[in-house]
């Protein structure tokens, strides 16, 4: 549970990719992507590609997570 706070407070300050998102939690990118595809579930985030980088993926908070 600490770890969906942690990444909901991270994205919580506007957009991120799973990259950045997995350094700044201390995460494998693996572990963030499981944890984001939950969130995603849940409505708690929105998950799109990158419009400069197509590999890179975008993480935001829905209002309905903030």
């Amino acid at each position: 549970m600490e770890l969906v706070f942690g990444v909901v407070g991270v994205v919580g300050v506007g957009e991120t990719d799973s990259t950045r998102l997995a350094a700044e939690l201390g995460l494998t990118p693996g572990t963030v992507t499981g944890v984001r595809t939950g969130l995603e579930k849940q409505g708690l985030v929105t998950n799109r590609p990158d419009p400069s980088d197509g590999r890179r993926r975008v993480i935001a908070q829905r209002p309905i997570g903030r």
